[in-house]
Order: structure tokens, then C-alpha cells, then sequence
């Protein structure tokens, strides 16, 4: 008698994934996969087309303000932290033509950093800083006009009756 000899191979796990299995499933499946790939392609082709650049412009400001004397021991203004915050303000609600702002104000620094975004160039090269500042002054003085009037009319009354 001869000794048999047995062979035995490892079980087969049926949750393994061959690599036969996975280019049988690529053949069989490819016109499938490739038209959804083409599909995406077309979605995503025309919305990456028809999105508008942005163009954006980064100015920073610094408003400051100076002190009216109204005698020789009362001075009326802003401080500059509230024309810094006001100019923010105004920056915030103002409009202009296809351009959008976005201010924000730094209080250690005190400084507004604006940041102008259009989806035209042009419209960013027309705002220029000079123009944005002759806006602020103008809104300003609104401001500064509220401030001054009840400190002129009881300098006014002051006057009155001396």
C-alpha cells in the first residue's frame, strides 16, 4: 500500500472580489458607464460655459475725521471709529451697477477693507477709489450735519442770551 497523498486548497471565500470578476464586469457593462460619463460631461459642459467670471478689485480705506471747534474749550465731530463704522454702513446700502460690494470693518487697524466683485472689468476700472471717497464724503456730511445741529442750536440759545 502505497501512502495517498491529499491535496487540499484553501476554501474559497465567496466574498472576495477576483480581479477576473472585476474586468468581466467593465466588458460587459462599458456602454453603460461610458453614457453615463457622457451624460455628466453634458450637464456639466454647458453650466461651467455659461457661468459668468467674477472679477473682483480689494480697496482698503481709512476714514478719519477732524474735530470742528465750536469756542476755545468745545470741539464737535466723529470720532474715528464711528466714521469708520459709519462709512461701513453706507458702503454696505450703497448700489452701483453691476458691481456688488462687500465692506468690512477692522477696529485694531481701523481701516475698511472693500472688496468689489462684477462680472465685468470694465465696471471695476470706472469705480475708482477717488470716486467712492467723494461718495463717502458727501454721505458723511449728511451724518456729521446731524451730529453738529443740536450742539449749534444750543450754542445759537447760548448766544441769545448773552
Amino acid at each position: 500500500m502505497t501512502p495517498e497523498i491529499q491535496t487540499t486548497s484553501a476554501p474559497i471565500d465567496d466574498d472576495e472580489i477576483s480581479l477576473v470578476d472585476i474586468i468581466r464586469f467593465l466588458h460587459r457593462n462599458w456602454r453603460f458607464i461610458s453614457l453615463v460619463t457622457l451624460g455628466f460631461v453634458a450637464i456639466a459642459l454647458p453650466f461651467t460655459l455659461l457661468k459668468p467670471n467674477a472679477y473682483e478689485r480689494q480697496l482698503t480705506l481709512s476714514v478719519g475725521s477732524k474735530p470742528i471747534a465750536l469756542s476755545a474749550n468745545q470741539q464737535i465731530g466723529l470720532d474715528a471709529a464711528r466714521a469708520n463704522t459709519l462709512a461701513t454702513e453706507k458702503l454696505k446700502s450703497q448700489e452701483w451697477k453691476e458691481i456688488s460690494a462687500q465692506p468690512t470693518y477692522d477696529a485694531t487697524k481701523q481701516e475698511i477693507a472693500l472688496a468689489l466683485r462684477s462680472p465685468n472689468p470694465e465696471a471695476l476700472k470706472q469705480l475708482t477709489p477717488n470716486a467712492i471717497a467723494t461718495q463717502l464724503q458727501t454721505d458723511l456730511q449728511d451724518e456729521l450735519l446731524d451730529t453738529l445741529k443740536p450742539s449749534l442750536e444750543a450754542l445759537e440759545l447760548q448766544i441769545a442770551r448773552s
